[in-house]
């Protein structure tokens, strides 16, 4: 009986000691993990710091670079326009001043030597008329070939900005006329006889024959070109997701269609209400839509 209360004792012993080192082993190196948890996470941020420190440095440099650059071509671009502008206006003045003058000897001088009296002073009166109307022939050229060229600057200008804005326009099988042909790549559409047997689809033009793209935009701005070439006979714009697409439509913004078309090869419109005639100086074969 003792041995066995000895054993039982001996026992206890041995689960007391064994709960005791659990307990120094669950708290002491507890803190030295937390401790060692805190000087690494400290240590990680410290270095993520640096860099976002780092790297601050480096855009804000390189902001001011380009807003140095920016500044530099912008008074480049105003001292060069000042000086065009100057140089226009002194030319303007010298134009005006010439064309305005009723002094055909003034008109003249320094271009040919007229005697001061007598017949052939007389006699010179004839030619100096006719220089004036060519001379304003002339002047009347120049201002047209300015015009001209600061016309199409203006307008390779505006179709740079729009082209930002260009996007890749595919257009939806689902929605097509039967009559309507697509390229293999949605790019192309042409018209087709007979008609070709398709599934119904909610989505599809009928009997308008009409297609649109597979996807659009929401806001902000876009830009797509169309390539008609020689064709005599088109719509094209844009068109609201929610617009009709069964039966007969009028093709208005007031039933969410914006569009242009051409008639006998000729006949440009607006479609509004009532259609817009358009004066165009020649037939376009490429046109874009902002």
């Amino acid at each position: 009986m003792e041995e066995f209360q000895r054993m039982i004792q001996e026992r206890l012993s041995k689960v007391e000691e064994i709960q005791n080192r659990l307990q120094l082993s669950a708290v002491f190196p507890q803190q030295a993990s937390a401790a060692e948890d805190l000087e690494n996470c400290d240590r990680l941020f410290e270095s993520l710091i640096r860099s976002v420190e780092e790297r601050r440095g480096d855009v804000r440099a390189e902001i001011r670079s380009r807003q140095k650059e920016a500044e530099r071509r912008a008074e480049s671009l105003i001292g060069q326009l000042q000086r065009e502008t100057a140089e226009l206006q002194r030319r303007t003045a010298g134009l005006e001043e010439l064309l305005d003058t009723e002094d055909h000897l003034h008109l003249l001088q320094g271009v040919e030597h007229t005697p001061p009296d007598g017949p052939s002073s007389l006699g010179a009166l004839g030619p100096a008329q006719r220089a004036r109307p060519a001379l304003r022939g002339n002047a009347r050229r120049a201002l047209s070939e300015v015009e001209e060229t600061l016309a199409k600057e203006m307008d390779a200008l505006k179709m740079r900005r729009m082209q930002k804005y260009a996007g890749d326009v595919v257009l939806d099988p689902d929605t097509a006329h039967p009559n309507i042909l697509l390229s293999a790549d949605g790019k192309r559409a042409g018209r087709g006889e007979p008609l070709q047997t398709v599934p119904d689809h909610p989505k599809r033009f009928d009997p308008v024959i009409c297609v649109v793209a597979r996807t659009g935009f929401l806001s902000g701005r876009f830009y797509f070109q169309v390539e008609v070439g020689a064709k005599t006979f088109w719509d094209l714009g844009v068109v609201r997701e929610s617009a009709g697409r069964k039966g007969m439509i009028t093709s208005t913004p007031e039933n969410g269609f914006w569009t242009v078309r051409l008639r006998s090869g000729e006949e440009y419109r607006a479609l509004d209400s009532p259609s817009v005639l358009l004066t165009l100086p020649k037939r376009p074969r490429v046109i874009g839509v902002f």
